[in-house]
């Protein structure tokens, strides 16, 4: 059996390799600021309550990390130099993330973590609709 666990285990890490291989850069960064705007709201909700069960402080501290990984993924893929004045921007956009998110995670205030999330979803939009303009023109 437990062979058959470490073939499967193979097959599916190749499989997820294979499917982001078919991803463009753009779509990558999609994916992690979706990711981040999901996380971010599983912490948002999880520390408004006033107590969390055990599940559900292990969901959050799991989704504190996904936010955390996608920030710095994002922050790290910024190029400062054909990016210019945006890429400084989005730098301190997610950075403001960060912040509001370690606040949530560590007081709960999550006044800040929702403005941030506004702001992810602005994102969010106007990337999908750089995505669109880019699969037009392609066709």
């Amino acid at each position: 059996m437990f062979v058959n666990k470490s073939k499967a285990i193979k097959k599916y890490s190749q499989s997820e390799k294979s499917s982001n291989l078919g991803k463009n850069s753009m779509q990558i960064v999609e994916s992690i600021l979706l990711e981040l705007e999901r996380s971010m709201k599983v912490v948002a909700t999880l520390s408004e309550k006033k107590k969390i069960i055990e599940g559900e402080r292990i969901k959050r501290n799991s989704h504190f990390s996904r936010a955390c990984t996608a920030i710095y993924s994002l922050q790290t893929s910024l190029d400062f130099e054909k990016g210019g004045k945006l890429a400084i921007q989005l730098f301190q956009l997610y950075e403001f993330c960060r912040k509001q998110l370690i606040k949530a995670f560590t007081r709960r205030v999550v006044v800040g973590i929702h403005k941030a999330i506004k702001s992810i979803n602005q994102i969010i939009y106007a990337w999908k609709e750089l995505l669109e303009k880019n699969k037009n023109a392609a066709n």
